[in-house]
């Protein structure tokens, strides 16, 4: 009995990361684990969201005024542009406009600053709510 239960919960699973489920809200992951995030980005910044517009199939571009950069260069009210790839289960949107973001970015040579698959920002709201660690 144990034995099957055992195999079943393991089908299960497989299944779900086969379907591209989300076991865990990114934007509570990052905010939790914010420090490993940190070090796996190339550009930490707390910034407003001016707008955004599709791009693509699954590509979203972010602009945002910088209010605070964490790491790489970036200075207090500087616009940038992030583009986000919306192409899996973990994957979410920068919306609404006016409100504030912890973005957590790669750089890239081709595309500038991205966000690849998996939600590397933290809603203002979250990071409160988290007692996230980034002042």
């Amino acid at each position: 009995c144990i034995m099957i239960r055992s195999i079943t919960l393991l089908v299960l699973a497989l299944f779900a990361f086969d379907a591209q489920t989300c076991p865990i809200d990114p934007w509570y992951r990052v905010a939790k684990d914010y420090e490993r995030f940190f070090e796996e980005a190339d550009v930490v910044f707390l910034g407003k969201l001016d707008s955004y517009e599709k791009s693509g199939k699954y590509d979203q571009l972010a602009d945002f005024t910088v209010v605070k950069s964490f790491k790489g260069v970036m200075n207090f009210g500087e616009s940038v542009t992030v583009k986000n790839r919306h192409n899996s289960s973990c994957s979410r949107l920068f919306h609404p406009v006016n409100s504030a973001f912890y973005v957590f970015a790669k750089m890239s040579e081709a595309d500038g600053l991205i966000i690849n698959g998996y939600a590397t920002f933290v809603p203002m709201s979250v990071a409160l709510e988290t007692d996230m660690g980034l002042k």
